[in-house]
């Protein structure tokens, strides 16, 4: 099909329907003929416009993103200074394998279990204070099971499946 400009203006329609005759060169000559329109007769500067108003929105996106990434690099601070690194062993990993059958967990969700129980019997006091409780944070629901929750609650350690949750728990037990 070739396409022919229209004499009404670009804004009412910018082409027509000519013939049903396929002719590929036609629309590259559309396509270049529409861009020296926009480049010229007023259209340019809106395009400018549209090109500003473009930039503004990515400066705004890149701002966003850089205060979003020193955010989470001043609560991450806090975490570390609080948090508990558990290291992996193999009595760890062979108490994974029993997690996975007795919990339904797969390997990966059994292997983080299986750390934080480690973790929490190493350091089990009855009656913890706050400062001796923990909290396990995951968006992962595998371990939203009533077991599990028991099984970490008895060990002292709170469960939580949101990180701005995770984040008041810990603060409200600091200070």
């Amino acid at each position: 099909m070739v396409w022919r400009r229209s004499t009404r203006s670009v804004r009412d329609s910018p082409c027509t329907l000519s013939a049903p005759v396929c002719d590929p060169l036609g629309r590259e000559a559309l396509a270049q003929d529409e861009l020296l329109d926009l480049a010229g007769g007023g259209q340019g500067e809106l395009v400018d416009e549209g090109l500003d108003e473009v930039r503004k929105v990515t400066t705004l996106l890149v701002e966003s993103a850089e205060e979003e990434r020193r955010r989470l690099e001043t609560i991450l601070g806090e975490i570390y200074e609080t948090a508990a690194l558990i290291p992996l062993g193999k009595d760890v990993a062979r108490e994974a394998q029993g997690q996975q059958t007795s919990r339904g967990l797969g390997p990966q969700d059994a292997l983080v279990y299986a750390s934080i129980l480690a973790h929490m019997q190493g350091s089990v006091v009855s009656n913890p204070t706050a400062e001796q409780r923990g909290c396990f944070v995951t968006r992962d629901r595998d371990f939203a099971d009533e077991d599990v929750r028991a099984d970490l609650e008895g060990l002292g350690c709170k469960l939580l499946f949101k990180f701005d949750t995770a984040l008041r728990y810990v603060r409200s037990h600091l200070s």
